[in-house]
C-alpha cells in the first residue's frame, strides 16, 4: 500500500488553478485513479483517499508521512448525498466525464450498529 499512496499523493497533490475555488468534495474512483482506492478528495493543502480497508490523509507540508485509519475488517464505502458538481478528466486516457462527487461517505456497520461517516467541515 505504500507505493500506492506515494503514487496517489505525486499526483493529486499537484496545484491546481481552479482547485481552491471549488467546493470539498469526495469523488467516486471510476478508473482516475488505482482501483483500491473507492473515493478521493483532494484540496489545496490534502488529499484524502478511502479503501475498503483504509482512510489515508496525507498533507502537502508531510506527503512522505500520511496519517491512516485502518478499519476493523473490510468495508465497501458508499458516497452519500451526491452533489451537483461532476468531474471530467479531459486530458485523460480513456476520457472520464461526469464523474460522482458526494458531501459525504459512509462506511456502514465498522461496529454492530455504527456507521462511520467521512464530511467536509459542516457539509
Amino acid at each position: 500500500m505504500s507505493r500506492l499512496i506515494a503514487s496517489l499523493v505525486a499526483t493529486c497533490l499537484m496545484p491546481s488553478l481552479h482547485a481552491a475555488a471549488l467546493p470539498p468534495a469526495f469523488e467516486l474512483n471510476i478508473g482516475q485513479s488505482p482501483s483500491a482506492m473507492k473515493f478521493l478528495s483532494r484540496g489545496t493543502h490534502y488529499v484524502l483517499f478511502a479503501t475498503d480497508r483504509d482512510i489515508v490523509l496525507s498533507l502537502a507540508s508531510s506527503p512522505a508521512h500520511p496519517v491512516r485509519m485502518r478499519l476493523p475488517c473490510r468495508i465497501r464505502p458508499e458516497g452519500i448525498d451526491p452533489l451537483d458538481g461532476k468531474t471530467n478528466y479531459l486530458g485523460s486516457d480513456p476520457l472520464l466525464r461526469n464523474v460522482p462527487n458526494y458531501a459525504r461517505i459512509r462506511y456502514p456497520s465498522v461496529a454492530p450498529g455504527i456507521d462511520l461517516v467521512l464530511r467536509h467541515g459542516n457539509a
